[in-house]
C-alpha cells in the first residue's frame, strides 16, 4: 500500500490529474486610501477672501439697512415689537456668524457679518435719532 504525505496546512491540497476544479485566482487587496478629505466645499462662487469679507460686510449691512428703515415703519405701535426684530436679527448675525466660523472657506464671510452687526448698530442708531427729529 502506498501511502501518500497529509498535505500541511500551508499547502493546499494536491488536486487530482483530469479533474477540472481549478483553485480560485485571489487577487490583492486594494490599498485604503487614509488620506483625509476636505468634508467642506469652498463658496459655490471662487471669490477671493477679501470679496468674500465684502460680500458678509454687504449682505449683512443689506439685512439691517432693510429691516430698520422698511420695516420701523411697520411697528411704530410698540417698542416691545421693535425690540425684538432688533434682537432678532442680531441673533440671527451671530449665529451665521459662528457657523461660518467652523467652515473654512466661509471664514472671511463670517467676519463680514460680525463686522456688520457693528454697522447695523449705527444703522440702528441712525433711524432712532432720525424718529427722534420726526416728533417735534
Amino acid at each position: 500500500m502506498s501511502q501518500e504525505p497529509e498535505p500541511s496546512p500551508s499547502q493546499p491540497p494536491p488536486v487530482p490529474v483530469g479533474s477540472s476544479t481549478q483553485q480560485p485566482v485571489v487577487q490583492p487587496a486594494l490599498p485604503l486610501g487614509y488620506q483625509a478629505h476636505n468634508k467642506y466645499q469652498p463658496p459655490p462662487l471662487d471669490y477671493s477672501p477679501l470679496k468674500r469679507f465684502f460680500l458678509g460686510i454687504l449682505l449683512g449691512t443689506g439685512v439691517s439697512g432693510i429691516a430698520y428703515f422698511g420695516g420701523m415703519s411697520l411697528f411704530n405701535d410698540n417698542g416691545d415689537t421693535i425690540f425684538m426684530v432688533c434682537l432678532s436679527i442680531l441673533a440671527i448675525k451671530f449665529i451665521a456668524f459662528i457657523t461660518c466660523m467652523f467652515l473654512s472657506g466661509w471664514r472671511t464671510f463670517g467676519m463680514g457679518l460680525l463686522v456688520s452687526i457693528a454697522l447695523g448698530f449705527m444703522i440702528f442708531f441712525g433711524v432712532c435719532t432720525m424718529s427722534l427729529g420726526n416728533m417735534r
